[in-house]
C-alpha cells in the first residue's frame, strides 16, 4: 500500500512515463541482482526492491495508458495492458517450472537477465511515447489543496458511516 500512495503522489507531479522508466529501471536492477543473491536477507532486500517497483509501477502504466488512449479506446487500452501482464506471468511461471525440472541454477540466472531484458526492451518502448501531462501541473495553487489527512480523516474512505 505504501508504494502505491507514494506512486500516486508522485504521477500528481510528473509526467507518468517517467514514473514507468523508473520502475522499469528499478525492475531490471533488481532482476538482475537476484543473479547474485547469496543469502536469505539479501533475497528479501531484493525482493522488497522488486515489490515496491511493481506496486509503483502498475498504477503509473494505467495512468500513462489512459493518458494516451481517449474515450472508448480507454478500456482497451487498459484491457491490453493488463492481458500482456497476465501472459507475461503465464509464460515466466512456465519457463520457471521447466527450470525447476532440471535446468539448475545457470537456467534461472538465464530467466531473471532475459527478465530484465524485457524491462530494459519495455522501457525503450515507453520512451518513444509522449510525456503525460500530471493533473497537479493543471490545477494552480499547491498550497489550497488537500493531502492525505484529509483522507485518513475520512470515515467513508475507510468503510466507516456518519
Amino acid at each position: 500500500m505504501t508504494a502505491t500512495l507514494v506512486a500516486g503522489m508522485l504521477l500528481d507531479r510528473f509526467d507518468a512515463r517517467k514514473i514507468v522508466l523508473a520502475c522499469f529501471a528499478v525492475s531490471a536492477v533488481g532482476f538482475l541482482a537476484y543473479i547474485a543473491v547469496d543469502s536469505f536477507a539479501t533475497f528479501v532486500a531484493v525482493a522488497i526492491v522488486l515489490q515496491f517497483a511493481s506496486r509503483m509501477e502498475r498504477p503509473a502504466t494505467a495512468v500513462l495508458a489512459l493518458g494516451i488512449a481517449s474515450g472508448p479506446e480507454r478500456v482497451v487500452a487498459l484491457a491490453w495492458q493488463q492481458s500482456l501482464r497476465n501472459l507475461g506471468y503465464g509464460v515466466g511461471g512456465l519457463l520457471a517450472g521447466l527450470a525447476l525440472l532440471g535446468g539448475g541454477k545457470a537456467l534461472f540466472d538465464i530467466l531473471l537477465a532475459a527478465n530484465a531484458a524485457s524491462y530494459l526492451v519495455a522501457g525503450a518502448l515507453v520512451f518513444r511515447l509522449p510525456p503525460i501531462r500530471p493533473p497537479a501541473s493543471t490545477l494552480g495553487d499547491l498550497a489550497n489543496r488537500t493531502g492525505y489527512r484529509e483522507v485518513v480523516r475520512d470515515r467513508a474512505t475507510w468503510g466507516w458511516r456518519s
